[in-house]
């Protein structure tokens, strides 16, 4: 019987027609259970300011070192600000989406580990600061999370630098 440590998967090895006493042998047997892995870089996206009419997206990169293929999901888990009163329970004014939110990276067999980019947007409805955590989960694997934050702001500067950026 095998056994993954940390798993709920046991499996049994059976032979579908038995020898004669005579000729029975025992070998040993080893086997590894692989795991899918998903590290995120860089560990944290700092969007700085934001106007509401410039949203900011920023590129994150995900690597998947396992010689599995790991299917991963995105879960953005809003955090409280720096800087922020934690009375009131007011609904943050800067908030966060991903594109693609869920893929599968493969594996690296016996080369590099093969990597996937996606795309974290800042929005921001008004003045103040928001902050969220991106969770990265893997079905059957090891994942990671990254640490966002970002501050809404009216000042005109922001919008006209995300527009020449663009051009």
């Amino acid at each position: 019987m095998l056994a993954c440590a940390g798993c709920t998967n046991n499996y049994r090895l059976r032979s579908s027609s038995l020898p004669p006493p005579a000729c029975l042998q025992r070998l040993p047997l080893a086997a590894t259970v692989l795991h899918p892995a998903l590290t995120a870089a860089p560990a944290s996206l700092d969007f700085g300011l934001v106007h509401p009419a410039a949203p900011r997206p920023l590129q994150l990169l995900l690597t998947n070192p396992s010689r599995v293929d790991a299917a991963w999901q995105a879960q953005l888990v809003s955090l409280p600000a720096a800087g922020t009163a934690a009375a009131g329970g007011a609904a943050s004014l800067t908030r966060f989406a991903v594109e693609p939110a869920a893929g599968v990276i493969p594996g690296r067999g016996l080369g590099m580990p093969k990597n996937q980019r996606i795309t974290v947007t800042c929005v921001a409805a008004g003045n103040g600061p928001g902050a969220a955590e991106l969770r990265l989960s893997v079905a059957h694997g090891a994942g990671c999370s990254v640490r966002l934050q970002g501050c809404g702001t009216f000042d005109e500067a922001q919008e006209y630098l995300a527009v020449l950026k663009d051009m």
